[in-house]
């Protein structure tokens, strides 16, 4: 039986829509005019974070504000330094980077921020350096140097990872600096914290990027077994099958180098680490059958896993691979595989990919590819079940908590997101509603780059 047919549109979905959301109908001048408690002698935290998340909103939603606006409110905001409160000071540090302050305001804010940098809280000192790093300049940042390479040897893993993906985004600005720190940052990449390897090894490989024996050297050097991390191992994969391919280039010798490293990831415990290492192997040029063999097992293994990420990624690469010569194929080829047979759904051909702000996704697509209709659901137990099923049926990534149904609601949005086999963007926006005794009816609105993807989910829908 289909889980929907459908139904006559109605007029009232866009109330339903917008029924749950705490931001209705805010304007940008009644906020500004909350934010004088940011000036009152007894602040209260919890009334001032609220005014900063409608502040923070009303950015992010695209609201522009006029230099004299933007000065006054990051003044107020300044004064909030002086709450003890961890919370606000966390909104504190949010709003200050959203505002981007002139290169006049910052000064006003260094010293607090550097004060931070140095504190016993280590969630103020983490943020502190994130906030420096995004508002400073060229000048002060030759001042608070030295405590950034304290920060990326720091033992706290939240303060190390803080100082290491700033040095990331100041290496497009201030190279020259961030080079100087080639020491502590080859320290950091021998941490035990998963994500201070992560962001060490991916900042060290950017500082050496442009000096080919630098990062070959740098491949030889972890590739003897120092790397723990499976998301730096990943990285390490990547950077080695960039040596590969360049000795290859420079050299006919027939011995590949850092090979056996790669085969050897196929027995890592972490299936990132060894899908990536049996991708790296088949994108190998003029890789031999006794090389290919390998990583054809591991890859085969995967299309009978629970998981139907890993489903789907083994599909996709073994479809590229020309067994006979190891080639990459770009239309693909015919399998030649022996595999069991695999019951395949529509959820497998999606991947789970969430956006961090949908509405701005929602608005980035475009409408040329939507696609809206309506669908009875039948008589459902509650509207919560009627969700999770085309949640289910869909196999996407619910955004922005909205996978939840507040209990006795006869509404509800939900909002989707996902990828699409061939790796097309798909957003999906399910409105929900009481329609009679038990009856779910939805509206399926979709926004994909791809008008045959738009009609598929209404498909799969309307034939669930």
């Amino acid at each position: 039986m289909a889980l929907a047919q459908p139904l006559v549109k109605k007029d009232d979905d866009r109330d339903d829509e917008a029924e749950y959301s705490p931001f209705l109908g805010i304007e940008k001048g009644a906020v500004l005019q909350e934010a004088r408690v940011f000036n009152d002698p007894q602040l209260d935290a919890r009334r001032c974070a609220q005014v900063i998340t409608k502040l923070l909103y009303l950015i992010n939603q695209g609201e522009t504000f006029t230099k004299v606006e933007a000065t006054e409110v990051f003044f107020a905001v300044t004064k909030l330094f002086q709450s003890k409160d961890t919370g606000l000071r966390r909104m504190v540090y949010l709003i200050i980077k959203e505002l981007s302050p002139s290169a006049d305001e910052v000064i006003i804010v260094t010293s607090s921020l550097m004060k931070d940098m140095n504190s016993k809280t280590d969630m103020y000192r983490a943020n502190a350096i994130r906030v420096l790093c995004r508002i400073t300049d060229g000048g002060l940042l030759g001042q608070i140097e030295r405590y950034l390479k304290q920060a990326i040897v720091d033992k706290n893993p939240v303060v190390a990872s803080a100082a290491l993906v700033s040095g990331i985004h100041l290496l497009q600005t201030n190279p020259e600096i961030v080079r100087r720190w080639s020491n502590e940052v080859q320290e950091a990449v021998q941490s035990r914290a998963a994500l201070v390897q992560f962001h060490a090894l991916g900042l060290l490989h950017q500082i050496r990027q442009n000096d080919r024996l630098a990062v070959s050297k740098l491949v030889t050097s972890l590739t003897r077994g120092s790397v723990r991390s499976p998301l730096a191992q990943c990285l390490l994969i990547r950077y080695t099958s960039q040596v590969i391919r360049e000795s290859s280039l420079n050299t006919q010798a027939p011995d590949r180098p850092f090979y056996d490293y790669l085969e050897g990831c196929l027995r890592h415990k972490a299936e990132m680490v060894i899908f990536e290492a049996a991708r790296a192997i088949t994108e190998l040029s003029g890789v031999t059958s006794r090389e290919l063999t390998p990583a054809i097992t591991v890859l085969q293994l995967f299309l009978s896993s629970s998981k139907p990420v890993l489903r789907f990624a083994a599909v996709r690469t073994l479809n590229k691979v020309d067994p006979a010569t190891g080639d990459v194929e770009e239309e693909g080829v015919e399998d030649e595989y022996q595999l069991e047979d695999l019951e395949v759904n529509s959820a497998d051909y999606m991947l789970k990919v969430g956006v961090s702000n949908f509405k701005n996704a929602w608005e980035s697509l475009g409408a040329d590819f939507e696609r809206v209709d309506e669908y009875g659901l039948g008589v459902r137990e509650s509207l919560s079940e009627a969700v999770q099923a085309v949640i289910n049926l869909l196999g996407m990534q619910a955004c922005e908590g909205t996978d939840v149904v507040p209990s006795n609601s006869r509404s509800h949005t939900c909002l989707l997101a996902g990828r699409f086999i061939g790796n097309i963007q798909v957003l999906v926006r399910l409105s929900f509603g009481i329609d009679g005794p038990k009856q779910v009816a939805m509206k399926l609105a979709v926004r994909s780059e791809d008008q045959f993807v738009s009609d598929a989910i209404h498909e799969i829908v309307a034939n669930g």
